[in-house]
């Protein structure tokens, strides 16, 4: 009986090879995302509290977040809820003012003419507005781990409002 050996062990030694060439491409392609220098999400304090501070407004309350930074701890918990405080306040009442501009200009003869348009949009938003019954209700805190000028924390806090407070005023 004539048998084909040879074929057989070739069909094998190219299967074998396909497969180690396919496990050493899907080597290359499983390395860490900081060895290939891609982009990978960070999860922040702000995040964090941006969540807690959606489930609040589910439930009815007022609530954003704010954030600040700073030398000095007390400063970056100053400005994190000012911030928070603008934010609310906007979320209450913001007037905007547009302004919008558009030129065209024709440059050359007849024959040829250049024309270059330009545009130009131009908002600004003015929130005022009197927050009664505004309260810190969380905050974190984060440090860079340096110290003298380079030292900087940040603050996060939620602010909210009850509803009640804001038809009172």
């Amino acid at each position: 009986i004539f048998t084909n050996t040879k074929g057989t062990r070739m069909k094998t030694n190219v299967i074998i090879i396909s497969v180690l060439m396919i496990l050493m491409v899907l080597a290359g392609c499983s390395g860490s995302k900081a060895e290939t220098g891609g982009m990978h999400e960070v999860i922040t304090p702000y995040d964090q509290l941006n969540e807690k501070a959606m489930e609040m407004v589910a439930n009815g309350t007022i609530a954003v977040v704010g954030e600040g930074e700073s030398t000095r701890e007390d400063m970056a918990r100053d400005k994190a809820k000012q911030s928070a405080r603008v934010a609310l306040a906007s979320a209450l009442e913001v007037e905007v003012n547009a302004l919008r501009k558009q030129f065209s200009e024709e440059i050359g003869s007849d024959g040829d003419a250049e024309v270059n348009d330009s545009w130009q949009n131009v908002s600004s938003a003015l929130t005022k507005s009197v927050l009664r019954g505004a309260v810190s209700k969380e905050t974190k805190l984060t440090h860079n781990g340096k110290s003298g000028k380079e030292s900087r924390y940040k603050a996060y806090v939620i602010m909210a409002i009850d509803p009640k407070a804001v038809l009172q005023s």
